[in-house]
């Protein structure tokens, strides 16, 4: 149950306004989808702040080109920056990554590090890690059909 509980809180802050703005964008429409995204995001901000929980410089630039262009599609009276917003947010991430990668820690190594205790990998016995042996059974069938392993690297 508490890795259920793990899944769901590392998918709620990884994806979360992403989840918002679908549903509410299904049921309610695209303003409120907006409106629920910015809410959620000035939220998940201010409990990092208050449980001094870091920033990095992704969810900060994520985090501002969303509140940028929710912002001016809220107060627009048609949503014309979705147009706009797959190029903008594309040109915005590579000089984020650009100038990054010049910096003391590269944004890509920042995100690798972050993300280092939620991999999960398969072990299949089919494929095997480390030493390249390949296991020895009489029937190809036999080895695929065994349960995989789960263990967290």
């Amino acid at each position: 149950m508490s890795r259920w509980i793990a899944t769901v809180r590392f998918a709620a802050a990884e994806f979360g306004p992403l989840i918002v703005f679908w549903s509410l964008a299904a049921t309610l429409g695209i303003k409120p989808a907006i409106l629920g995204s910015i809410l959620f995001i000035v939220a998940d901000g201010a409990r990092r702040w208050l449980r001094d929980l870091a920033f990095t410089r992704l969810y900060l630039l994520v985090s501002a080109l969303t509140l940028a262009f929710g912002f001016v599609d809220l107060v627009s009276t048609s949503p014309f920056m979705l147009k706009y917003e797959a190029a903008v947010s594309n040109a915005a991430t590579g000089a984020a990554f650009v100038a990054g990668a010049l910096g003391e820690t590269p944004i890509i190594q920042e995100i690798a590090e972050s993300r280092e205790s939620f991999v999960v990998t398969i072990n299949y016995p089919l494929f095997p890690r480390g030493n390249g042996s390949v296991p020895s059974t009489s029937s190809p069938c036999q080895v695929m059909s065994r349960a995989p392993r789960w263990s967290r690297a």
